[in-house]
């Protein structure tokens, strides 16, 4: 559904004909419209506002990426070329760059608003992130490692997992969870942070000059504020339960959910 939650899509499958296409209806389902139908659709992704779609199309042998504008009036697909087989897909906030994953025969390509780079070969990709001003950074296994790219440039080391990718909010940095041995950090900008039992979520504050994320050793859970150096600046009170971390309008501070034993608090900490 859309942020002003005045439309909602979904993937409709048909029996008969074993086609899907994408649906948009209002809120009040009396009035829709039918996209194209193709072999098979994957789940759809949006941008935060919920306006601007993407999803992977499956037409005979061939995969292309479908990007929708709710903003638009009706329902207007743009396909991107199609090729042998497309693996990850994102679009950015604000649907401006719409960046995948593609292989056309013996060729891997980082397709970015159709704009083809030919990149470092991969046996197969996993997530991928794309920025407000269009910079690209996926992860992908080669031969028994997990290795990051920057618009199709490695960076980093080699890890067992790299996940969770994500872009301070001008582009300037990115980080993202890798895991060493039985132990996870984050990396900021390549570099490495310190070693916790598990790490998760990454974000940067507004202004980009922070990285937040929740951590937990010794069965402990807590919240690491860590500089664009991988640096700690801070290492928040440890509990049994910490959830999610959301910044103030001002990006001062943060404040998330926590437990110990039976009590459940509210906590609001400055960065």
């Amino acid at each position: 559904m859309t942020s002003d939650g005045k439309r909602i899509s979904y993937i409709a499958r048909h029996s008969g004909s074993q086609k899907s296409n994408l649906v948009i209806c209002n809120s009040d389902l009396d009035d829709c419209w039918t996209g194209n139908a193709y072999d098979a659709l994957s789940p759809i992704r949006t941008d935060l506002s919920g306006f601007h779609l993407s999803y992977i199309a499956t037409k005979g042998k061939k995969q292309g990426v479908i990007t929708v504008n709710l903003q638009e009036s009706g329902l207007k697909e743009t396909e991107s070329n199609w090729y042998d087989k497309i693996q990850s897909f994102e679009i950015s906030e604000g649907g401006g760059y719409l960046a995948f994953l593609a292989t056309q025969g013996e060729q891997d390509l980082l397709v970015k608003n159709g704009a083809e780079t030919r990149v470092p070969h991969y046996d197969s990709a996993f997530d991928i992130a794309v920025s407000k001003q269009g910079q690209v950074i996926y992860t992908a296994m080669v031969k028994n490692s997990v290795r990051a790219y920057l618009d199709g440039r490695r960076v980093g080391s080699d890890y067992a997992e790299i996940n969770a990718p994500v872009f301070s909010p001008d582009g300037g940095n990115y980080a993202y969870v890798v895991k060493k041995g039985e132990k996870y950090a984050v990396a900021v900008n390549g570099k490495e942070g310190p070693s916790f039992d598990m790490a998760v979520e990454p974000r940067f504050s507004p202004d980009g000059s922070r990285v937040v994320y929740r951590a937990r050793n010794r069965g402990e859970r807590f919240v690491v504020v860590g500089d664009t150096k991988a640096q700690t600046v801070k290492e928040h009170p440890h509990y049994e339960a910490v959830w999610r971390v959301n910044f103030a309008p001002d990006g001062k501070s943060v404040a998330y959910g926590v437990k110990m034993g039976q009590q459940f608090w509210w906590k609001h900490e400055n960065l």
